[in-house]
């Protein structure tokens, strides 16, 4: 489930804990990761059961069974355009929320893997990151995918996140550095002082 921490005086000194989880209407316990969007709902990828919306602390399951798409998420984010990312056990997909034009769309040019972090950047590319650590940027206005090869031993990518000019990516074999402006990506392990 989820834990919402309120606090009750601007200085933290007290907070409320309020669990949220099956028994108030989330559809499972089992929880991936969470993202909120611009407009302040909480998406929430789950283990098998699909992708729940949550707004005003009502759930509606979004993506899952039923679908051609896995029911497994991993992670999710959105762009300029308003497109939410959503990594599955199979890939990539983006669809725009509220939209009656289409079901959502599978970017083909990434492979069929586990896709395990989203981030987009400053520039508005997405950054897609796989568990077999391939590292992809994805355009969400052409939809063209480049991949951006991390040197060195690398495997699960677990998240990504960025400064104004250089993305890290965290790896199961240590902390990769990437600058915004070139391709070149340097994986740090504990041989370089990593702890």
């Amino acid at each position: 489930g989820i834990k919402k921490l309120v606090p009750s005086d601007p200085d933290f000194s007290v907070v409320t804990l309020f669990t949220i989880d099956h028994t108030n209407g989330l559809p499972t316990d089992y929880l991936q990761c969470l993202f909120f969007d611009r407009e302040g709902n909480l998406w929430i990828g789950t283990y098998g059961k699909g992708l729940i919306q949550m707004i005003n602390e009502r759930f509606s399951l979004f993506l899952g069974f039923g679908t051609e798409l896995d029911p497994g998420v991993y992670s999710v984010c959105s762009d300029r355009l308003g497109q939410l990312w959503v990594g599955t056990k199979e890939g990539l997909v983006s669809f725009v929320p509220g939209s009656q034009t289409g079901a959502p769309q599978r970017l083909d040019e990434i492979p069929k893997e586990k896709v395990t972090a989203l981030k987009p950047d400053f520039n508005g590319i997405i950054w897609a990151g796989t568990e077999t650590g391939k590292l992809f940027l994805i355009d969400p206005e052409t939809r063209k995918v480049k991949l951006h090869p991390i040197s060195g031993k690398s495997n699960y990518i677990h998240s990504i996140t960025y400064t104004p000019t250089k993305m890290f990516v965290a790896t199961s074999s240590g902390l990769a550095i990437s600058t915004l402006a070139s391709a070149n990506v340097q994986l740090n392990t504990t041989s370089d002082g990593l702890l």
